[in-house]
């Protein structure tokens, strides 16, 4: 949205709905947009804006209570608004074998611990949830997996004909983005965007595979997503303290720590509880590679790790 926009939707949509909805809370509520873009600039220009809580017995009535005021004040796009709730910070709230029985369980328990309606919500075409399917070796190895097997899982996963996981696992697709492993062309994760004519039995609209060993680096900062060096560290002479920890940190996942190989799938609503239950084990195993922890920690991943994207020494 253009500047212009997001100040129309603030002075005529957003805040007369507060307004109407909380007639007292909205006496905190800045009464321009220009005013609350001066209150959240910094000294040094840098942009901190404030999260408002509302009640949740308001929430259902919000989103019509905006369209209304845009349509008071004569604002031609108040029609097609849509409201995004987007369920976030609830990964692994929720893990069971991959039956039928265990998926309906989890999933009613899940929408019923996020205050969601499941009946209300089922059909609804806008309506998403992320499924994973977690595979762990059962000899103590550390698995990846393999640059070629993209084309069968996408094929077996998502059902789509032999034609269309050609297509979309191709290097010269949009929809496709590779993920190598420790710099390993043969061995990397996947991104894929199948979109609406490659969506599958499922309805998936987003399909990624990854292994999880970066959860021991993991932290944002500076839109990096793992710990990070840089160059000027170096010169202030904290880079020894910081490969150290590092190296440390990797001696000591050897014996207790192993990376996992992950998949992913975006399907809607109604097909949450039916997606990744029956993936070939066969498949799985002919899919993936195994490698020893010690060579993993120390061998693949620590000798490349400094020079990946997410976490580099300069």
């Amino acid at each position: 949205m253009s500047q212009d926009q997001q100040r129309t939707f603030y002075e005529k949509g957003l805040r007369p709905a507060i307004a109407q909805l909380l007639p007292v809370e909205v006496l905190e509520w800045p009464s321009s947009y220009r005013d609350e873009f001066w209150r959240a600039t910094g000294r040094s220009g840098q942009l901190r804006f404030t999260t408002r809580v509302v009640p949740k017995d308001v929430v259902s009535s919000l989103a019509d209570a905006i369209r209304g005021c845009l349509l008071a004040n004569d604002v031609p796009w108040h029609e097609g608004l849509v409201i995004l709730h987007q369920v976030r910070g609830v990964k692994h709230s929720s893990s069971h074998a991959p039956t039928a029985f265990d998926a309906r369980d989890q999933l009613r328990e899940f929408m019923d611990n996020n205050t969601l309606n499941y009946r209300r919500l089922r059909n609804a075409a806008t309506c998403f949830v992320d499924v994973a399917l977690t595979v762990v070796s059962d000899s103590r190895k550390c698995l990846a997996w393999q640059t070629t097997s993209h084309f069968n899982l996408v094929r077996e996963v998502l059902g789509v004909p032999n034609q269309t996981a050609v297509r979309i696992t191709s290097l010269g697709s949009s929809k496709y983005t590779r993920d190598m492993t420790s710099h390993l062309p043969e061995v990397s994760g996947w991104r894929i965007a199948p979109g609406v004519r490659a969506a599958g039995k499922y309805g998936c609209c987003y399909f990624q595979g990854y292994t999880t060993e970066k959860a021991l680096t993991a932290r944002p900062e500076k839109g990096r997503h793992a710990k990070f060096l840089e160059c000027p560290d170096v010169f202030k002479g904290k880079a020894d303290a910081w490969i150290d920890s590092l190296y440390q940190l990797n001696v000591n996942a050897i014996e207790s720590n192993l990376s996992t190989a992950r998949m992913e799938v975006r399907v809607p609503l109604s097909q949450a509880k039916y997606v990744l239950l029956n993936v070939d084990e066969g498949l799985l195993r002919s899919s993936l590679v195994k490698i020893h922890p010690t060579v993993w920690w120390l061998v693949v991943y620590l000798f490349y790790l400094p020079f990946s994207s997410d976490l580099s020494l300069f």
